[in-house]
């Protein structure tokens, strides 16, 4: 995924549009799956998955190219 994709996917999640959070979702569950396996904690996924939509949210469109 380019970035001009993805700064538009978060663009569009930011206006509630829940199939674009599916699109990133995917792009990253594999990071999300590896990373609550080294974690090896019962809620390791749901909390990446928190951080994730925060960072979407929080992540400054503006700095993309």
């Amino acid at each position: 995924m380019c970035n001009l994709e993805l700064k538009q996917l978060i663009e569009d999640f930011r206006h509630e549009d829940m199939t674009a959070f599916g699109f990133i979702y995917e792009e990253f569950k594999r990071f999300i799956n590896l990373y609550s396996r080294r974690l090896d904690y019962e809620d390791a996924t749901q909390e990446l998955t928190i951080f994730l939509i925060e960072l979407l949210y929080d992540i400054d469109l503006s700095k993309f190219p």
